[in-house]
């Protein structure tokens, strides 16, 4: 018989794993079934003319999830609506420079929410990172 480092020995032959008994155990609890993967949620409800104008409307002044629960759409349709409005805008620019400042300025003052309300609070990367702020200057006060 062949050693298992001959020449001889073919490396496609199947060779049998040694069966260990295993004790009887009973059967875990059956979880829920997944989805199957072709699954997938309905998708949301087109927006209307009137959805998107109050989406716009209420953006200065109201939260994405809040906007989202007055108008009965998802937070990433507030997202989508403000996003392509921005785009297109912007694009007009590039037809009508002499439009550029007219709708930055719009876009800065009617599409974005204010600096306190955006995520993070500020542009130092939010309450974390004042904290730290706060706490290293403390620190080098007393030395």
């Amino acid at each position: 018989m062949a050693t298992p480092n001959s020449p001889f020995v073919s490396p496609f032959v199947k060779k049998e794993a040694p069966v260990a008994e295993t004790p009887v155990t009973e059967a875990p609890a059956a979880k829920a079934p997944k989805k199957a993967t072709g699954e997938r949620k309905a998708p949301a409800a087109p927006l209307t003319k009137e959805q998107m104008d109050q989406v716009l409307a209420l953006v200065p002044t109201t939260s994405y999830s809040e906007i989202a629960a007055k108008l009965g759409i998802t937070k990433f349709q507030v997202n989508r609506v403000l996003v392509g409005t921005k785009k297109r805008l912007r694009k007009l620019t590039e037809a009508k420079p002499e439009l550029t400042d007219k709708i930055e300025a719009y876009i800065k003052n009617y599409l974005s929410r204010p600096e306190e309300a955006k995520v993070g609070g500020s542009k130092g990367g939010g309450k974390v990172a004042k904290a730290f702020e706060d706490i290293i200057n403390s620190i080098i006060a007393k030395l």
